[in-house]
């Protein structure tokens, strides 16, 4: 036990640096997002506001200078990739969209690729309709992000093979016998 409690105040004690605890940045990273930053257009107090407060600067600056690269104003593109989890794959996701499906308006690819949990299979999706079935972006858009269509039998039935399935009998399932009444009705005395 003391041996924990040694270990704990040694790592308590031990000075990292924010940024670098959570998501092994370093200097590199900051310089890298800052420079993309400015590349894309946004002032010096929007790029070090941005990278100063992303969980990893790199990814940020690689997310919104290839969103840029796409004709998007460097501030939408920040907005972007701000709010995904998964900020170069939004960047591809919004590169993808835009080379491959012509008709599709840039705030819908933006929007759309910022809502998707798993943006590069997003820009499958849409791609893949758009250039197989022939569909116009706005509805491979919606297609690929309807989440109506769930899967079915993912639960594991766990009756062995070959045996039958017990129907469970409740007591609501059982008909209730009727039973003539003995008692004479009031006006037949």
């Amino acid at each position: 036990m003391a041996q924990i409690v040694t270990v704990s105040l040694v790592a308590i004690a031990l000075p990292i640096a924010p940024a670098k605890a959570f998501s092994g940045s370093d200097r590199r990273d900051y310089e890298s997002c800052a420079a993309d930053l400015t590349r894309a257009k946004l002032s010096a107090a929007e790029a070090a506001n941005a990278c100063g407060q992303a969980l990893r600067p790199g990814d940020l600056g690689t997310c919104v200078n290839r969103i840029a690269n796409e004709k998007v104003s460097g501030s939408d593109a920040l907005l972007v990739c701000r709010q995904v989890r998964r900020p170069v794959e939004a960047a591809s996701c919004v590169v993808g969209i835009r080379r491959n499906v012509s008709d599709t308006a840039i705030v819908d690819v933006l929007d759309s690729c910022r809502r998707s949990l798993l943006p590069q299979t997003f820009s499958d999706c849409v791609v893949g309709l758009n250039s197989q079935l022939k569909v116009g972006g706005k509805q491979a858009i919606a297609s690929c992000l309807d989440a109506s269509d769930r899967p079915f039998d993912l639960l594991p039935t766990f009756i062995p093979l070959g045996n039958e399935i017990p129907i469970p009998i409740t007591p609501s399932l059982i008909p209730t016998p009727v039973v003539p009444s003995t008692s004479q009705p009031a006006g037949s005395r």
